[in-house]
């Protein structure tokens, strides 16, 4: 038996795989099946699953958006006081800008699978059928490389936003002693205990390509927070306040301590992955370099960026941002050239598991109490199991001695550091930061690493001493305690000096204050022998670690060790917090004796030290596997390069520690390149899914509809009442809200050609909805944070809530574009090998959980906001994304994805170029050519034949889209025209009730819910019984007619009403509190008019998304799906733009802003003269136009220019 490799490290890019069952080398097998072909990936169930997770998304998402924009014409209008047509205008730019909706993006570039041989495993960079030399060795050292760049960028960030913490705390934030300190301990700290979070993932769920993906975006995040943190009220005037700040200060380092976690604990031993074939010198270079590249990081950080802080503390940050943002841009150049393995469960569970057996049988009569897990002593778990374990607790002790040196190794960040800024600091011609003295900590380490490892060890070896790893320790400890009591004979002559008159005024962080003008360069004693600990303790300390480690259990032993890094950092905040302010006079050093914190210090390391003594005394060697010469280099490599795990001036990360692999030359089976045939079997869609289990596909479906569910609420919640919000809440003048919902809902209308184009060139679908919808949900937090009453905590302003709601609506656009372009082609994909009429009925049902999405946010999550608190509301939001993202990821192991190989649009953009450079030149010898035929290879052009094919199949489709347009701007009157209409009908249908005017849109969503199942079940089928073929162009046509008699309605509703004032009279009403003379008819007279439109809806926009998918060619999915959601903008921008001419030609009659006094009936009729024309055009079109066959019915080929599709009608037209 064997393990599939996953290729989960990458699993934003590619879903996690399952577990191979039972297999032959060289064939690949599905979990569901068992069987041995290769080409079997994905029961038709699990697709389908995938289908449904992707409509729930979207449904979630739709909710939300419809809960904004319900009311938006009639608080335009009645609030606002905007006159005639602005608040229609204002609506359509706002729909445009945001709907395009549920499908557009939808779709992604598809790649192909590349050529391999029947139960061959294939790599994408060789087609070696050898799965351990896939790559080649120049790519593996590429792989290599951007890692080890992506190491450095993370570094530099990480030590450039550690470097000034406390000072930025104190200086800037204002904080008062101790929380500068405490702050910077408790980041600290959580940096290290957060790789062992980020490990376990890793090995269990997510894999480290994933791992380290999701980090790095949450990461970016955070950086760009904490430098929106460091502006100047200048910059930002009163956008935060002093506890706005704060907020987002400790939010900031949240983000950044979590992500750093999943970065750390897998990047490292992803590096060596890379290499591991190759044999253990060639992981010793790799982690040499790494450990460089790390160093380097941290020069550049308390150099180049430390200085810049000093000067400008946002200039410093906003370098930052940059640098993590060129580390993701390195770290996703190879991916999909990456080895990568799959996880293969935690070792942290098992190994709690095993005690927790232990603990319960500890009465047997055995040898110990962990015996009694043994199988044969009544427990569940063999010998060797426990035996590795009972390994692990006799290492423990040991680590504990280790939390306290930790403890002494984190005052470089925090009382050094104060105690440096408090020295001479200004010299002739120069300024030293203080925080730049951990540069003689880093630099020692760099020196002193390669002298011990080349020079002293091996001298001493020589000598016949046996200099083992815990006296090595041991000397480190005493180093370390040694520092703490140079540090406080320092003080005291620092003191000295300034109590003896000799004092400098200098300015840190814009803070002036008397400090001594004893030299800041009298510290570097003090830093060097905190190095030289290091080197002898920590290094040492990770070398002993893996070498007593069980074999298995490597990452529970660094994973612990992990462990004692962080408790250490929180040890150091308790003793920081129990002193008194004499003894660590942050404020001012110059008034207290902080000499007496650093002897206590010393005092307490000595004392562990002799603790150390007493238990290394007794601790027994075991035989270490580590005594061959091939690792034994590999393990001087370790210690020389797992120093960088170690925290760092600020950082006590153990990154990779938690993933040691014993390397040898030996081929690695679990390694695989992420696309290669092995390592994914369901990563390219495959052409035999028969052999998976129906229920399998039809699960995945359903979590896609679920997330899509979800992702709608979120959305339409959102969006509901952003304009009240924005007015009511934060108190913003007009016309702020309008602008901030339209600019909000714009971004995520138009995001989605992004998230395609990004999907399609770089990310694939999965990796693209998986970072988006992370983005997503930090977004919602933030967005419920910004509606918390924070004024009786923290006295925040409503500035800084503007702050908040601001990042909280671009992350949430940003999110939805990434989601919306790629959801629903994903969904198709799992069921694309079941036939066009399965597609088609997946798209009917994607359409259906949007509707309910948006039906619940405008019913639940409406009422919840307007009747509880924006609060509460908004918490539903946030965790509706949350769950989306639960059940999106829930499906990681089956989707069926496509590898992804670069975009065809600038390819597809140079053929077309290309052909109209050459339509003046000799005509094509074929009679009746195409002007594109011209740069076919077969006619002298310098592109594959097919590839040209694919383009016309494009511009043929272009067409069919302009007519859209229309279709949109004719949809745009629900939310616009029709609102209006509606304010100015009776709305009191009782003494108890009224109905708001937006509450008529509820018959749209209705009549979609239950049309589509009827459409969908009986019409369909039926009309398929009786031979007729109703295809997509046909039901489109069918749709436009509706739409065109939805307004013809509305026209011959609206002279009904203005007939019945004059035989009822009028109606006094109050729509927002502005008074309206209405007319007695009763609104629900516009039912009719809203259920034609959603019955178009039904025949038009879910079909026009199955002939996107369906017609586009494979490769250009994401630039067709582009063009179709380009639509729906351009619709609602021409539907504001008619409401205005019609407005300016008729003096204001046919668009009035009192609908009594007008002819808004005009209007109505105009749209539906120019809906017919639109309609007649788009017949001509769909009579000219040759239908191509279904991408999933053609065989994957080998990229040689071979069409994605083909020109044959015979599945389409089933449809």
């Amino acid at each position: 038996m064997s393990a599939a490799p996953n290729g989960n490290e990458n699993s934003p890019l590619i879903p996690k795989e399952p577990d191979e069952p039972h297999s032959t080398p060289g064939r690949v097998t599905s979990t569901a099946t068992n069987s041995s072909d290769s080409n079997s990936a994905l029961s038709r169930q699990q697709r389908v699953l995938n289908a449904v997770c992707i409509l729930v998304t979207e449904l979630c998402e739709r909710m939300t958006f419809y809960g904004a924009s319900a009311n938006l014409v009639l608080f335009s209008k009645n609030v606002l006081k905007l006159q005639s047509p602005w608040p229609s205008t204002i609506t359509l730019l706002f729909t445009a800008t945001t709907n395009g909706n549920e499908n557009s993006p939808l779709i992604p570039k598809e790649l192909h699978k590349p050529h391999s041989t029947p139960g061959g495993e294939t790599s994408v960079a060789t087609n070696s059928s050898d799965s351990n030399s896939a790559l080649s060795r120049q790519q593996r050292v590429l792989n290599a490389v951007c890692i080890l760049v992506t190491e450095l960028c993370e570094r530099m960030t990480f030590f450039g936003a550690a470097a000034n913490l406390v000072l930025f705390s104190k200086n800037v934030l204002k904080l008062q002693s101790p929380w500068p300190s405490t702050i910077t301990l408790l980041f600290a700290g959580t940096c290290f205990l957060t790789p062992l979070l980020g490990g376990w993932l890793a090995d269990s769920y997510l894999g480290q390509y994933n791992t380290i993906y999701g980090s790095s975006l949450l990461y970016f995040v955070g950086v760009v927070l904490l430098a929106i943190v460091s502006a100047s009220d200048n910059l930002l005037k009163s956008i935060f306040n002093a506890s706005g700040r704060v907020v987002f200060f400790i939010l900031a380092l949240v983000l950044i301590a979590f992500s750093a976690g999943g970065i750390k604990a897998t990047v490292s031993p992803f590096g060596a992955d890379q290499l591991k074939q190759d044999g253990p010198r060639a992981v010793q270079t790799f982690f040499n370099y790494f450990y460089w590249f790390i160093n380097i990081g941290a020069l550049v950080a308390f150099t180049v960026v430390v200085a810049v802080q000093q000067k400008d503390i946002f200039s410093g940050y906003a370098i930052l941002v940059g640098f993590m943002f060129l580390g993701i841009i390195v770290f996703l150049t190879c991916r999909n050239r990456y080895l990568v393995k799959p996880p293969g469960g935690s070792q942290l569970t098992e190994t709690a598991k095993i005690i927790h057996n232990a603990i319960k049988n500890r009465k047997q009569n055995t040898g110990g109490w962990m015996d009694g897990a043994k199988s044969r002593f009544g427990g569940k778990f063999g010998d060797d199991q426990v035996e590795d374990v009972k390994a692990v607790l006799r290492l423990l002790p040991v680590f504990i001695t280790f939390i306290f040196y930790f403890s002494v190794f984190s005052q470089m960040s925090t009382s050094f550091l104060i105690q440096g800024t408090y020295m001479k600091l200004n010299f002739d011609g120069f300024s030293v930061p203080a925080a730049s003295l951990s540069l003689f900590d880093i630099v020692l380490i760099l020196v002193l690493v390669p002298l011990v490892d080349h020079v002293v060890y091996p001298r001493i070896e020589r000598s016949g001493i046996k200099f083992t790893s815990l006296r090595r320790i041991g000397v480190g400890f005493v180093l370390s305690a040694a520092s703490m009591l140079v540090a406080g004979l320092i003080e005291i002559k620092r003191r000295t000096v300034w109590q003896h008159g000799n004092i400098c005024t200098q300015t840190v962080f814009n803070e002036s204050h008397s400090a001594s003008c004893f030299s800041i360069f009298w510290q570097a004693p003090q830093y060097l022998l905190v190095g030289s600990g290091e080197v002898f303790a920590t290094i040492t300390g990770l070398e002993f670690a893996y070498s007593q480690a069980p074999k298995n259990l490597n990452g529970v032993i660094m994973a612990l060790f992990l462990s004692a890094s962080g408790i250490g950092s929180y040890i150091a905040n308790f003793l920081v917090a129990v002193v008194n302010s004499d003894w660590y006079p942050e404020k001012d050093p110059n008034q207290g004796h902080m000499e007496y914190f650093f002897f206590m210090m010393a005092g307490l390391m000595t004392l562990n030290f002799l603790l150390f003594l007493f238990i290394a005394s007794s601790y027994k060697y075991k035989e270490s596997s580590l005594q061959s010469k091939g690792i034994k280099s590999l393990v001087r490599s370790y210690e020389v390069d797992l120093k960088l795990y170690i925290y760092r001036t600020s950082d006590n990360f153990l990154s990779g520690g938690t993933h040691i692999f014993a390397m040898g030359n030996k081929k690695d089976p679990e390694l695989e390149p992420i696309f290669g045939g092995a390592s994914r079997s369901n990563a390219l869609a495959d052409s035999h899914p028969e052999h998976i289990g129906r229920r399998t596909r039809i699960l995945l479906v359903v979590c896609i509809l679920f997330t899509e569910l979800c992702e709608r609420l979120t959305f339409y919640g959102i969006v509901a009442n952003l304009v009240l919000y924005c007015r009511d809440y934060l108190k913003l003048e007009a016309p702020l809200p309008s602008s901030i919902s339209l600019a909000f809902q714009g971004t995520s209308f138009f995001s989605p050609v992004i998230g395609g184009w990004v999907a399609d060139t770089f990310l694939g679908r999965y990796n693209t909805i998986y970072g988006s919808s992370l983005l997503y949900v930090v977004g919602a937090i933030v967005l419920g944070a910004a509606t918390f009453d924070y004024g009786a905590i923290f006295g925040m302003s409503t500035g800084s809530k503007e702050a908040f709601l601001g990042i909280a609506l671009l992350l949430i656009s940003v999110g939805t574009g990434g989601i919306k372009a790629n959801v629903s082609p994903l969904g198709a994909d799992q069921i694309e090998n079941e036939g066009p009429i399965i597609v088609q009925r997946f798209f009917d049902w994607f359409y259906w959980f949007i509707q309910l999405g948006s039906f619940l946010a405008y019913t639940a999550v409406v009422s919840v906001q307007q009747e509880v608190s924006f609060f509460y509301g908004y918490v539903i939001t946030a965790l509706s994304m949350f769950l989306a993202v639960i059940l999106f990821v829930s499906g990681r192991k089956y989707y069926i994805t496509h590898e992804h190989k670069g975009s065809y649009l600038s390819e597809t953009l140079k053929i077309i170029w290309q052909g109209l450079k050459k339509i003046q030149s000799q005509r094509s010898a074929r009679v009746g050519s195409h002007w594109l035929d011209r740069v076919k290879e077969s006619l002298g052009g310098t592109y594959k034949d097919q590839r040209v094919e694919d383009v016309k199949s494009v511009l043929k489709i272009v067409p069919i889209f302009l007519t859209f347009i229309l279709y949109w701007t004719i949809y745009g009157q629900g939310q616009t025209s029709y609102l209006l209409q509606g304010s100015f009908m009776k709305l009191k249908l009782s003494e108890h009730f009224t109905m708001p005017a937006a509450s008529l849109y509820l018959f749209e969503i209705t009549m979609l819910l239950i049309l589509i199942p009827i459409v969908d079940r009986i019409i369909y089928p039926s009309l398929r019984y009786f031979g007729i073929d109703f295809t997509p162009l046909k039901k489109m046509g069918v749709g436009m007619l509706f739409a065109m008699g939805s307004v013809l309605m509305a026209g011959f509703m609206e002279i009904e009403r203005k007939k019945y004032i004059d035989t009822h009279g009028y109606f006094k009403q109050h729509p927002f509190d502005t008074p309206v003379n209405a007319s007695q008819m009763n609104i629900f007279y516009q039912v009719p008019q809203y259920v034609l439109q959603g019955t178009g809806e039904v025949l038009t926009s879910i079909p026009g998304l199955a002939f996107a998918y369906s017609q586009s060619p494979l490769y250009l999915r994401g630039v067709i799906m582009g063009l179709n959601l380009a639509t729906i903008g351009i619709g609602f921008y021409v539907a504001g733009a008619l409401a205005a001419i019609a407005k300016n030609a008729s003096d204001g009659s046919w668009y009035p802003q009192d609908l009594n006094a007008g002819k808004l009936e005009n209007y109505f009729f105009f749209l539906a003269a120019v809906m017919f024309a639109n309609f007649l055009l788009f017949v001509f079109l769909a009579r000219k136009y040759k239908y191509v066959e279904s991408p999933n019915t053609v065989t994957v080929q080998e990229d040689h220019g071979q069409s994605l599709i083909s020109t044959s009608t015979s599945n389409l037209e089933k449809v």
